[in-house]
C-alpha cells in the first residue's frame, strides 16, 4: 500500500503529459513532476531543525521524475521508523530507527533499481546519497 500514492501520481502525470509539458501532481506526499524549468520541492519534518529550510531542486534534464516521501513523525500512515523524511519511500524510512542506522540505510537504498537519490532526516542529522540537489528554501 505504501506505493499507491506515488503510483497514482505517476499514472496521472504521464497521462497529463500528453496535454502539457508543465505539471506537478502531488498525492499524499508523493510527487510526479515534469517541467522545462527547475522546480523545488520543500522539505518538512515536524520538529526537525531542517523543517522548512531545505528543498530538493530538480533540473529539467532529470524530469519527468517522481519524488516519494515517508515520515515516522508527521504522517498518519503506519510507520515503524523514526525518520522525519526520506526521498526513497516507506521501506527506507521504516529502517531508520536511530541516527546510527542512516549510513546503512542510504547504502542499501541506493541499490534499489531506479533510485537516483535519497535524503534521510532523523533528529538533527541529515543524510544524503546519490544525486539529489539540496538547496536552501
Amino acid at each position: 500500500m505504501a506505493a499507491v500514492a506515488g503510483g497514482i501520481a505517476e499514472m496521472v502525470g504521464k497521462a497529463l503529459m500528453k496535454h502539457t509539458p508543465e505539471l506537478i501532481v502531488e498525492n499524499g506526499g508523493d510527487v510526479f513532476v515534469n517541467s522545462r524549468i527547475s522546480k523545488r520541492i520543500g522539505v518538512f519534518g515536524d520538529t526537525s531543525p531542517f523543517n522548512g529550510k531545505l528543498a530538493l531542486q530538480i533540473e529539467p534534464d532529470k524530469m519527468p521524475l517522481g519524488v516519494c516521501t515517508s515520515s515516522g513523525t508527521i504522517d498518519p500512515s503506519l510507520s515503524f521508523g523514526k525518520a522525519d523524511a526520506d526521498a526513497a519511500a516507506t521501506v527506507l524510512g521504516n529502517m531508520v530507527k536511530r541516527p546510527e542506522d542512516m549510513s546503512s540505510v542510504l547504502e542499501w537504498g541506493m541499490k534499489i533499481p531506479g533510485i537516483q537519490g535519497i535524503m534521510v532526516i532523523i533528529d538533527d542529522r541529515l543524510g544524503i546519497a546519490g544525486d539529489p540537489k539540496i538547496v536552501k528554501q
